[in-house]
């Protein structure tokens, strides 16, 4: 199973101007949803890192990087 060992989303929003809420709205998740991914408490799905690297307009290897559990 991966796990997150770290993600760039804060400092992504930081330099994009981004917010949760416009992630969550955008991905139609909760804020909560991402809030946990931030914290690396819920490892998202490939589909989902897949959506939040491309609403970054990143790779997904740019956003996060996975760990094996």
């Amino acid at each position: 199973m991966l796990k997150i060992k770290r993600n760039n989303l804060i400092a992504l929003m930081h330099d994009q101007g981004k917010t949760v809420k416009q992630i969550a709205d955008e991905l139609k998740i909760s804020e909560n949803h991402v809030y946990r991914i931030i914290k690396k408490k819920n490892t998202p799905s490939v589909s989902l890192a897949k959506s939040i690297a491309n609403f970054f307009e990143k790779d997904i290897d740019d956003v996060f990087e996975f760990e094996n559990e």
